[in-house]
């Protein structure tokens, strides 16, 4: 018989590598690969410049460590050589290097970092100790800011925190060694401030960091709802609700526009006869061939059931009809095996200064449309602001 406090640790123990597995994998999941949006583009800019500012600075310590008359710490001159020998080719080669790698190349960074602030409080002599220590305040930081970016919440605390206890624990360890009297650094507590500012320092910015990437989701997932209210789910083009937005700003900047109302010539027949899948395809088919045949400022919106509708810059009659006799032509000659025969009737018209675009502009494009399918479909009708006709076929 097992007594009962037995059973409780026995049960404790059993969850405890559960516990371990589910903060592991928390930490797992918090890594963004590859991080997206704004906190990936700032740590990138910032390692671009970091990058850039130490190597330069790497190259001319060198340069001056191995010039200058009075003795310089061999330590300095070495690290100094071995640092511009490791970002020169780092920052050469910057744009061909993936993300992921660029990411532990920040890691390895910081750990150089780490081990110079430590070298320069438990092993260097006291004339390079400052200069170590002068490097790690200045450059850990900014590197932590890095990682907290790249990084996200639970991974950038969780390097800030072990930064944070290596720093101090090294000013505390080496505070107590004879030859930091000489440079006035010798309290011991100066090691638990730094851990102190250095952690908070860490907890806040992958807080920061953390409310960057919420805020920045929270974005985009209203933009995915945007898009996804503003286009048809079956053909992917931009649907009715879209066109006043794009309309109204071509409106307020002035200039032509034309209108192309496209409508497919026995749609129902087709749906009839070879059922509503088969009549979803075509249309998918035709308004892939109309983006296709469009310029890349025309806007292309499904306006309803077989109904299309293009608009463009422009407000030349030669343009418009050379343009809706080339959509046309390339709907007719839409060829795919598992697709029947299909055309298209097409009315044209153009936006006149302050008349209603809709009730006005598209309507008479709308009559157009009718007055072609009537001519015998698979033919161009147009109507001016003149109620000017002409026929293409």
């Amino acid at each position: 018989m097992y007594s009962p406090l037995f059973i409780q640790l026995k049960d404790t123990s059993g969850r405890l590598p559960d516990l371990m597995k589910n903060i592991r994998q928390r930490i797992k999941k918090d890594r963004r690969n590859p991080p997206i949006g704004s906190n990936h583009q700032l740590a990138d800019e910032m390692t671009r410049v970091l990058l850039t500012i130490a190597a330069c600075t790497a190259v001319i310590l060198s340069i001056a460590g191995l010039l200058m008359k009075e003795p310089v710490s061999p330590i300095s001159v070495a690290v100094a050589l071995i640092t511009a020998s490791w970002l020169l080719p780092w920052a050469w080669f910057w744009h061909r290097i993936p993300t992921v790698l660029n990411r532990g190349l920040i890691l390895v960074s910081l750990f150089g970092v780490q081990a110079r602030f430590t070298a320069g409080w438990i092993i260097s002599p006291a004339s390079d100790a400052p200069v170590a220590i002068l490097t790690g305040l200045i450059y850990a930081p900014l590197i932590l800011f890095i990682v907290a970016l790249y990084e996200g919440r639970n991974r950038g605390v969780l390097v800030g925190m072990v930064s944070a206890l290596l720093m101090g624990g090294s000013i505390i360890v080496g505070s107590q060694r004879p030859e930091m009297r000489e440079i006035y650094l010798s309290d011991w507590r100066l090691g638990i401030l730094v851990s102190l500012c250095i952690g908070t320092y860490t907890f806040y910015l992958a807080r920061w960091s953390d409310q960057q990437s919420k805020m920045e989701n929270s974005a985009l997932q209203v933009s995915m709802l945007e898009r996804d209210a503003n286009t048809d789910p079956l053909t992917q083009l931009l649907n009715r609700r879209s066109l006043d937005v794009i309309v109204c700003n071509w409106i307020a900047m002035g200039g032509p526009i034309g209108v192309l109302l496209l409508d497919l010539d026995h749609f129902k027949k087709i749906n009839d006869e070879h059922g509503h899948e088969v009549g979803d395809e075509v249309l998918r088919a035709v308004s892939k061939t109309i983006r296709g045949t469009a310029r890349g400022d025309d806007v292309v919106i499904r306006w309803g059931g077989e109904e299309l509708m293009v608009i463009t810059r422009s407000a030349e009659i030669s343009a418009l009809t050379g343009f809706a006799e080339r959509l046309r032509y390339a709907v007719h000659n839409i060829k795919q095996s598992n697709l029947p025969a299909v055309s298209a009737s097409i009315g044209v018209s153009r936006y006149v200064d302050t008349e209603d675009f809709v009730k006005t502009t598209v309507a008479r494009a709308d009559r157009a449309l009718y007055a072609a399918k009537n001519a015998g479909r698979n033919c161009v009708h147009c109507i001016w602001e003149s109620a000017d006709v002409s026929h293409y076929k």
